[in-house]
């Protein structure tokens, strides 16, 4: 039998912060500059989304307004934090 609190802990763990991660500066630079600007950078990741993973697949019974709310509240954390930090 398992302890109580080993269950909690899986429970209990806390995702990793991704908000400073700076290991794929270098990808992201190269990227940035074989695009030539953060539009285009942004352009790539997103058609990447698209192409490769279900980012933009609705929920059952929804549309594609969930990923849009999703890149929102993400840019609006990072937004908070630039504004912070300023």
């Amino acid at each position: 039998s398992q302890p109580s609190n080993q269950i909690l802990t899986i429970y209990t763990m806390s995702r990793p912060d991704y908000t400073n991660d700076d290991r794929f500066d270098g990808l992201f630079l190269q990227i940035a500059h074989q695009t030539q600007g953060i539009e285009p950078l942004l352009d790539t990741l997103f058609s990447f989304l698209r192409r490769k993973s279900d980012f933009f697949t609705p929920p059952a019974g929804g549309d594609a307004e969930a990923a849009i709310a999703k890149v929102n509240e993400v840019v609006r954390k990072h937004a908070d934090i630039y504004l912070k930090d300023k």
